[in-house]
């Protein structure tokens, strides 16, 4: 098993995580294109990914810890596909 560790969260002490922050923070990785190491498949990221990272069904009903998770997750996008978790 694999782990990544955030060494200095961005989304922090927050209640209510602002997902709109947390889209434009994966918008950065917009363009770009990604290789996951083991394999060699080639991940691309556009704006439609950000958009689906931070205002899925699912992402709006995330509470606490994991919804800060999730957040800070957005952080690590790039090591995460390098690493394939």
């Amino acid at each position: 098993m694999h782990y990544l560790k955030i060494e200095s969260p961005v989304f922090t002490g927050k209640k209510q995580i602002d997902w709109k922050a947390v889209e434009c923070y994966v918008k950065r990785y917009s363009g770009n294109d990604y290789t996951v190491t083991a394999y060699g498949d080639v991940i691309h990221i556009n704006a439609l990914s950000a958009d689906e990272f931070a205002n899925s069904q699912y992402t709006g009903r995330l509470k606490g810890a994991f919804a800060k998770v999730k957040a800070n997750m957005a952080t690590i996008i790039p090591e995460m596909i390098k690493q394939r978790l």
